[in-house]
């Protein structure tokens, strides 16, 4: 190769792993072969993941904000802002819910549905409400924290009651 130039390429499917940095291994070789000479060595870079640093939502299916939520019903989470990164967030990214400030857990991952890209390039989750009385959704890449996360009230949607009036 004439120029000194090292082209690093994203795998397509890297492993999920929740880790704020991945580390790369470098080794020089010639033709393939490694350089045994006593004075050169390998080397490691520590690549930053790109880490959650804003979560907005919950949107409604015409993404309008709301504040409170109904059981049942979808809303969409979006993270919209991860600290600068080689990387693509959305191989990444991991969302989790905490219902009634209990456990936090993650959300099923299921590739292409969710976390999905909007039309405009943000990562996404459609998240449907259980019976709680209070959810906090989070979105992170090492691990979950409270500032990258957001509670929601919930209530039960309203329910139609029939009056029969005699004629």
């Amino acid at each position: 190769m004439a120029d000194n130039t090292i082209q690093m390429i994203e795998k397509e499917n890297p492993p999920r792993k929740k880790e704020e940095f991945s580390i790369l291994n470098i080794t020089v070789s010639i033709s393939g072969k490694p350089i045994t000479d006593k004075t050169s060595k390998s080397a490691s870079l520590k690549i930053p993941n790109p880490l959650v640093e804003k979560i907005e939502g919950p949107f409604n299916e015409n993404n309008v904000l709301v504040k409170k939520l109904e059981i049942g019903k979808t809303y969409v989470y979006k993270a919209t802002k991860f600290r600068k990164s080689i990387k693509t967030p959305i191989k990444y990214i991991w969302f989790a819910e905490q219902l009634d400030d209990g456990k936090i857990t993650d959300l099923e991952y299921r590739k292409g549905e969710n976390p999905y890209l909007d039309d405009k390039g943000v990562v996404c989750f459609k998240y449907t409400i259980k019976e709680c009385k209070k959810v906090r959704v989070y979105a992170y890449v090492a691990k979950p924290e409270k500032a990258i996360s957001i509670e929601s009230k919930v209530i039960k949607p309203a329910k139609a009651i029939l009056v029969a009036f005699p004629e």
